[in-house]
């Protein structure tokens, strides 16, 4: 999968400066969430989870 890496990012997450820099970002394209630093397994579940069990946007 080739992702194009993003030049600009609106709103309140901007470009961090560390690495790793993690953005989730929900089915209709809106960033949700952002940390610096890796995720653990329990972040991961609490932030996806409710993410996930939302409907899927309608075109």
């Amino acid at each position: 999968m080739a992702i194009p890496s993003a030049r600009r990012i609106k709103g309140a997450f901007g470009v961090m400066g560390a690495l790793p820099t993690n953005y989730i970002i929900d089915r209709a394209g809106v960033v949700r969430y952002a940390k610096l630093g890796a995720f653990d397994l329990a972040d991961l579940n609490r932030l996806l989870v409710p993410l996930l069990n939302e409907p899927a946007p309608t075109p």
